[in-house]
C-alpha cells in the first residue's frame, strides 16, 4: 500500500501484479519525474492462508537521478595510500 506523496489514503498498489504470488521478494513502483521530492508513506501486507501481518508505516522521500559530473574524477596521490 502507498499513498500519493501528499499525504492521502493508503491504497493498494500493482495489487494485479504481485496478489498470489507466495515466493515473491521484491518490486518496484515506477513514477514519473513531476514526483520526485515527494514523501511517500508505504506499508506492506504479508498475507496466508491462515492470517496477515502488517509492516510499520514507512515514509521515503523520491529522489531523482543524480546529473553526470561535469568532470571525471580523478585520484591525488598525495592522498591515498594505494599504489
Amino acid at each position: 500500500m502507498v499513498d500519493n506523496g501528499s499525504g492521502g489514503l493508503l491504497t493498494d498498489t500493482d495489487a494485479g501484479t504481485i496478489a498470489n504470488k507466495p515466493y515473491l521478494r521484491s518490486h518496484q513502483l515506477v513514477y514519473p519525474n513531476t514526483e520526485t521530492g515527494k514523501f511517500f508513506r508505504m506499508r506492506i501486507i504479508a498475507l496466508n492462508e491462515i492470517s496477515s501481518v502488517q509492516s510499520t508505516l514507512t515514509s521515503v522521500i523520491l529522489a531523482g537521478v543524480p546529473d553526470q559530473p561535469a568532470t571525471s574524477p580523478v585520484k591525488d596521490s598525495a592522498l591515498s595510500n594505494e599504489s
